[in-house]
């Protein structure tokens, strides 16, 4: 599991650092950065992979199929 985690991360950090190329640069790149760049098209100065990284929120895949239970 920690070598897919490691993977995630280092995936997630490269769509990031497109979405700030396309929000800083116009440089087209993939769909995540297309998605997401669309939050920052009026932004007034630069953005960095922490402003990205402040509006994506993952969901764990089991957390989804199996949400927790609220014990009464």
């Amino acid at each position: 599991i920690g070598n897919t985690q490691q993977k995630l991360k280092e995936r997630m950090n490269q769509h990031f650092g497109e979405t700030v190329k396309l929000a800083n640069k116009g440089q087209n790149s993939d769909s995540f950065a297309r998605h997401f760049g669309k939050i920052f098209e009026n932004n007034l100065g630069p953005i960095h992979c922490k402003d990205v990284r402040e509006k994506v929120k993952m969901l764990s895949p089991i957390l989804l199929l199996h949400p927790p239970v609220a014990v009464p």
